[in-house]
């Protein structure tokens, strides 16, 4: 038994991205993928995202495909890790944009 979490895209949010405007921009915004426990009294910036997290992220990637513009990440590693599944899953060769300014 493992303490990972496993999750799946919510229903929730395919249904609202399906009926997101298709003539204007739209912006998603994403915390992190699923990660694990945090050390107690901690931050916890270096956990990181844990496989199940991964997999969550590279098919919302796969699902939102060529919609992905652009992806900006804060610097802590589970944001990038999740933003660089994300563009493992759209297949995409984007930059991502990492910033002290987020998180």
């Amino acid at each position: 038994m493992t303490d990972e979490i496993e999750s799946i895209v919510p229903q929730s949010l395919i249904r609202d991205l399906a009926n997101a405007p298709a003539d204007r921009p739209v912006m998603l915004l994403l915390r992190h993928s699923a990660r694990g426990p945090l050390p107690v009294g901690e931050a916890g910036s270096d956990v990181p995202i844990t496989e199940a997290g991964k997999r969550n992220a590279k098919e919302l990637g796969r699902r939102l495909g060529a919609q992905i513009r652009s992806l900006h990440s804060s610097p802590v590693p589970r944001c990038t890790q999740t933003a660089n599944a994300l563009r493992e899953g759209a297949n995409g060769k984007l930059e991502i944009a990492v910033s002290r300014l987020l998180g």
